[in-house]
C-alpha cells in the first residue's frame, strides 16, 4: 500500500565476484534482491562439486571494514549493503577436528590450500621444527620426489610458504624433502600436512584482538577444542567446549560463562568495538554448535545475544554438524571427482608466475577428457585474477622451546605472532608494486581503500545458474559469455530486455535521499493516521477518562467548526 519504489527493483540483478582459495581464481556470477545467502552458497558447491559443504563458507567485509561470514538465511543484499565492489572469499569456516574423517580428496585438498594461506599469512603459528616439516609436505605435493637433476641450488627459496621465511629454514626444508619424502603422492603429501596442521595449538585459529581485564594485548581464537586466548605466541587460556555454559556480550564485551571445578566464573575480553564483539560472538557459538552437538534438531532455532545495556542479536544457525556430516558422508557413493593440481601463485616460483590460469580448482567428475581442450580454448570456467605475495620483511626469532615464546634480537622488532593483519590488504599491497608487465589483478576483498570504479576485467567467465535456466542450458553445462568488463554485459542485458541488471550495489547519494524521503513520508502518513483515530475516540466516547480534555477550547472549536460538519457530510453521502 505504503509502497514507493520501482516494479523493476525486484528484478534488478547484482554482480558478485567470488575469490577462490588460489587466489588467481574468481567465479563471477549475478545475484537478485531477494535471494537469500545460500543461493551463492550452493553456486559456488556446485561449481566446485564439493558435497562436504557445511565446513566452507563465504566471506566478506562490509563497509565498515568489518569481516563477516555470508549467513544462508538471510538476504545478500541486506548484508552487503554499503560494499562496492561486492567480492566474497571462499574459505573454510570449520577446520574438521580430524582431518582424516574427511571421506573425499576435494574436501581435504581445500581444507590442504586454506591452511597454506594460514601458514603464510602467520595465523597457522607454531615452532620452527613444525614449519619446516609443513613445508616439506607442501614441497614434496608441488615438485614430487627430489631428483638431484633437477632441484639444484636453493630451489626452495623459490617459493614464499611462511611469513617469516629464512634461509636456514629453507636448507632445513630441503633435507627434509631430500631424505624424508620420497614416495609420497600429492595426495598423501596433502593428507600428511593435514594431519600435521591438526595436531598444532593454532590449527582453525581466526585470531580476534581483545584486551583483557588488566588491559594487556591478547588474541582471542576460536576451533574444534573450544576458545583460545593468545599473548604473543604464547597460549594463556584454553576454554574448552564442555568447561562453557553460556557465551554472551554486552556492548564491547565478549564473556565467557565457564565451570571450571564446580565453580561458575564469569570472564570477560573487551574488544575493538561493538561490531567486532558481535563477529566474534557469532563464530564462537556458531563453532560451538557445529563441533559439540549430535544433530542440527537440537540447536534452537534462535539464539539470542546482547545483554541488558546492548541491542540483543539473533542468530539462526543453519546446516549440519561435524558429526551429521560424516554420519551422512557414510552413505553417500560416488566416483571421486578429479584435482587438477597446480602451482599456487602466491607461492610458486619466478619461473611459475607467469603462466596462465591455473586448474587448482578441480572440474566435475563427469566431465570427458575431450572436454579439456573445450575449457582452455574456448570457456574458461574461473577468472585469471593472478596476485604475487612477496615476503614481508623478514625476521630472524630466537625461539625458546620450553617456554614457547617468541624472543627477538636486539635489533628486530618482530611483531605478535598471531597479529591478524589484513591479509586483503596485504595481498593489494604486494601486488600494486609489481611490474606492469604482468597481468596481475589485485585482490578483489574490499576494504574501502581501493578505488571504487574497480572492473572485472576478463575474457570469459562462468555463468550463474539463473542465466543457464534462463538460456535453456544445463546447469553444469558451461555458458560462454561476452564480459569484457561488466558494464559490457549489464548493457548488453537491458538491451535484449530479459533482465533488468543493476550495474552496482551500493547506494549513491541520490538513491540514499530518495530512500529517506520515502521513510519520512510513510513514517508521516502513519503517524497522522494514529493521532485520527486517536481523536476520533477522544470526541466519540463518553469515558470520564476523556472528560477533560473534551472541554478544552481547542479541541471544542475544532468538533463545532469541523469535525461534525465533515461528520454530516460522510453520513450524508452513505445514506445516498
Amino acid at each position: 500500500m505504503f509502497r514507493f519504489g520501482s516494479r523493476k527493483d525486484v528484478n534488478c540483478e547484482f554482480k558478485c565476484g567470488i575469490r577462490l582459495l588460489d587466489d588467481n581464481e574468481v567465479l563471477q556470477t549475478e545475484f537478485k534482491r531477494e535471494q537469500k545467502g545460500q543461493f551463492l552458497l550452493d553456486f559456488v558447491f556446485k561449481s566446485l562439486n564439493l558435497i562436504e559443504r557445511d565446513y566452507f563458507g563465504l566471506r566478506f567485509v562490509d563497509q565498515n571494514k568489518q569481516r563477516n561470514w555470508l549467513d544462508p538465511t538471510r538476504s545478500i543484499i541486506k548484508q552487503v549493503k554499503g560494499v562496492d565492489p561486492i567480492v566474497f572469499c571462499f574459505r573454510v569456516k570449520f577446520y574438521a577436528a580430524d582431518p582424516s574423517l574427511l571421506k573425499e580428496e576435494i574436501t581435504r585438498y581445500f581444507l590442504y590450500l586454506q591452511l597454506r594461506r594460514d601458514l603464510l599469512h602467520g595465523r597457522l603459528y607454531c615452532m620452527p621444527s613444525d614449519a619446516a616439516v609443513l613445508m616439506a609436505f607442501v614441497i614434496q605435493s608441488e615438485l614430487g620426489d627430489f631428483d638431484p637433476e633437477e632441484h639444484v641450488g636453493e630451489y626452495v627459496s623459490e617459493f614464499k610458504l611462511l611469513l617469516n621465511q629464512t634461509s636456514k629454514m629453507e636448507t632445513q626444508v630441503m633435507d627434509i624433502h631430500k631424505n624424508e619424502m620420497r614416495g609420497q603422492t600429492p595426495a598423501e603429501a596433502e593428507l600428511n600436512f593435514l594431519k600435521k596442521a591438526s595436531h598444532l595449538e593454532t590449527y582453525g585459529i581466526d585470531p580476534h584482538p581483545v584486551k583483557d581485564q588488566r588491559g594487556n594485548q591478547l588474541y582471542l581464537g576460536v576451533n574444534h577444542s573450544g576458545i583460545l586466548a593468545f599473548q604473543g605466541s604464547r597460549k594463556t587460556h584454553h576454554f574448552k567446549w564442555s568447561e562453557l555454559q553460556k557465551i554472551t556480550y554486552e556492548s564491547r564485551m565478549f564473556i565467557a560463562h565457564c565451570l571450571i571445578n564446580d565453580k561458575k566464573h564469569l570472564i570477560g575480553f573487551k574488544c575493538p568495538n561493538i561490531s567486532s564483539c558481535h563477529y566474534l560472538w557469532r563464530c564462537a557459538v556458531e563453532q560451538r554448535y557445529f563441533f559439540t552437538m549430535n544433530s542440527s534438531r537440537d540447536i534452537p532455532f534462535v539464539t539470542t545475544g546482547g545483554g541488558m545495556f546492548s541491542r540483543s542479536t539473533k542468530l539462526r544457525y543453519s546446516g549440519r554438524t561435524e558429526r551429521e556430516i560424516i554420519e551422512d558422508m557414510k552413505r553417500v557413493d560416488r566416483v571421486s571427482a578429479s584435482i587438477h593440481r597446480s602451482y599456487s601463485i602466491t607461492s610458486a616460483p619466478p619461473s611459475m608466475r607467469t603462466l596462465g590460469r591455473s586448474n587448482t580448482a578441480p572440474l566435475p567428475h563427469h566431465e570427458s577428457p575431450e572436454r579439456s581442450t573445450y575449457y582452455h580454448s574456448k570457456v574458461v570456467p574461473y577468472l585469471n585474477y593472478s596476485t604475487l605475495s612477496e615476503p614481508c620483511d623478514e625476521h630472524n626469532p630466537h625461539i625458546d622451546p620450553e617456554a614457547n615464546e617468541v624472543h627477538p634480537n636486539a635489533n628486530v622488532s618482530l611483531p605478535p605472532s598471531l597479529d591478524p593483519f589484513d591479509e586483503e590488504d596485504w595481498d593489494l599491497s604486494m601486488t600494486s608494486s609489481l611490474p606492469t608487465e604482468f597481468d596481475l589483478r589485485p585482490d578483489l576483498t574490499p576494504t574501502g581503500e581501493e578505488c571504487h570504479t574497480l572492473s572485472f576485467e576478463t575474457p570469459e567467465v562462468r555463468s550463474s545458474p539463473s542465466h543457464m535456466a534462463s538460456n535453456g542450458t544445463d546447469s553444469d553445462e558451461p555458458f560462454e559469455q561476452n564480459s569484457d568488463i561488466l558494464e559490457k554485459k549489464s548493457t548488453s542485458s537491458q538491451s535484449k530486455g530479459s533482465v533488468n541488471s543493476c550495474r552496482a550495489l551500493p547506494p549513491k547519494p541520490l538513491t540514499k535521499l530518495y530512500a529517506i524521503v520515502r521513510t519520512s513520508i510513510l513514517s508521516s502518513l502513519l503517524v497522522m493516521l494514529f493521532f485520527s483515530c486517536l481523536l476520533v475516540v477522544i470526541i466519540e466516547s463518553d469515558s470520564d477518562l476523556f472528560s477533560h480534555l473534551r472541554k478544552l477550547p481547542e479541541l471544542v472549536v475544532l468538533r463545532r467548526d469541523y469535525y461534525e460538519p465533515f461528520k454530516d457530510i460522510v453520513w450524508q453521502s452513505i445514506g445516498k
